[in-house]
């Protein structure tokens, strides 16, 4: 490209791709950019929680105590869906907390 090239190394940058968005696409269109990836990372994240909270409820809990409402049911799942996205959270602090002491970042 020449003269034309990008200002910045790709090489060893964790951030090429949001740098690229910031300097190089219009606003709009980055801003949109930006929008649809965070969505789609909600999207998976809540997915999989929802997940969690149903298979505790479906393979753990129903066996137990057959026999209830399906809202008691919902009520479980949702419970079981908080506390695994609480643990979840618990465990990402604990990993990041244990890399910052390994490594001296």
């Amino acid at each position: 490209m020449g003269a034309a090239a990008p200002g910045y190394d790709p090489l060893g940058n964790d951030y090429i791709f949001a740098i690229f968005i910031a300097r190089e696409l219009p606003s709009g269109l980055g801003g949109l950019l930006a929008a649809g990836l965070a969505a789609a990372a909600v999207s998976g994240l809540t997915s999989e929680i929802n997940a969690m909270g149903s298979t505790a409820m479906n393979d753990c809990y129903k066996p137990l105590r057959p026999g209830k409402s399906s809202l008691h049911y919902l009520r479980f799942s949702h419970s079981a869906g908080a506390l695994s996205a609480l643990g979840l959270g618990i465990t990402a602090v604990i990993c990041i907390a244990w890399k910052q002491a390994g490594t001296g970042d």
